[in-house]
């Protein structure tokens, strides 16, 4: 088995002494009774069946609840293991949540504190950021647009901080094409965000336009603390890996809204986490040797609830 590849050579000793063992009790238990049955009809064997019966029995019946309770501890010990790990992972996925979340609602604060927060300004702050956590994907700013302020809002990018495109804010189509966005009361495009390389195709697109980023942005504007959303295909993200938008609110500092319903909304701080980036670094060196990690969203549809599966070196 262990030259077919089937047993491990690590398990080699483990499984030869199983094998032993089993093989042993059968010799004590099993092959006695079943010699003794097929020569039951001598006579010399009649009397040697009636002294052994019961003792074979009974070690019979001790190696059977041996086993049982062995299976039973086994069991436990298993999951006790099992339990220990998830709370190792758990634990460090959080922290790593964590860290991220903290990165992102400083910027939330900066925003705050600098609502015009100039590109060269917004690049040194998040520069580091990116260079010490590299599962963050990007970080953006992207500011409140009303629907008023729109043409302004889109010449002013133009001319003050993109003169080389013709920014506007954009939304995707039915084939997933990103055009001009709809009219709509209000638009929460991408402003700023950094890296620019690789994230070029991002500027200008309405969050607020795709129903998982806006349902984030909801729960985010109620709550006035960051949320993660539901995994999504990136827009600047060619490739079919998961990624997660965390929103952080930034808000003007005391304003109320027309009736004291809400604080004035400046915009949203966002970073893009690619999952599969995150959990590899929270894990890496935690994983125990033969289990698989899965981690899944049960809010999510069947086709896309997996947001991460670990390498498998057991065999299925």
């Amino acid at each position: 088995l262990m030259v077919a590849g089937i047993v491990p050579a690590a398990a080699f000793g483990y499984s030869w002494w199983n094998w032993y063992v089993g093989d042993s009790l059968g010799v004590l238990t099993t092959a006695p009774l079943a010699i003794g049955l097929l020569l039951r009809h001598r006579s010399n064997w009649s009397s040697r069946l009636k002294i052994m019966a019961l003792p074979v029995l009974g070690v019979l019946a001790l190696v059977v609840l041996t086993f049982i309770g062995a299976a039973r501890w086994e069991n436990a010990s298993q999951k006790a293991s099992l339990d220990d790990q998830g709370e190792i992972l758990a634990k460090a996925l959080e922290q790593r949540f964590i860290a991220h979340r903290e990165a992102l609602t400083s910027l939330s604060r900066v925003i705050e504190v600098s609502p015009d927060l100039g590109i060269r300004q917004f690049d040194h702050f998040t520069t580091a950021t990116l260079r010490d956590q590299r599962d963050l994907f990007a970080l953006s700013f992207n500011p409140f647009v009303t629907q008023t302020h729109r043409t302004d809002f889109e010449r002013a990018m133009t001319a003050r901080v993109y003169p080389d495109i013709q920014f506007q804010i954009t939304q995707r189509d039915a084939r997933r094409k990103l055009v001009r966005a709809d009219e709509r009361r209000e638009y929460l495009p991408v402003g700023y965000i950094s890296p620019m390389t690789g994230n070029r195709a991002a500027l200008g697109f309405d969050i607020n336009s795709e129903p998982t980023r806006r349902d984030a942005i909801a729960r985010a504007r109620k709550s006035g603390r960051a949320a993660a959303s539901a995994p999504i295909q990136l827009v600047q993200d060619q490739q079919a890996q998961v990624g997660v938008l965390v929103m952080s609110p930034a808000f003007g500092a005391g304003a109320l809204a027309a009736g004291g319903a809400e604080r004035q909304l400046i915009g949203f701080a966002v970073a893009v986490i690619k999952v599969h980036d995150m959990v590899d670094i929270a894990i890496r060196g935690q994983l125990a040797s033969g289990l698989v990690l899965e981690l899944e969203d049960p809010a999510a549809d069947k086709a896309h609830r997996v947001l991460y599966r670990s390498a498998s070196e057991v065999r299925p």
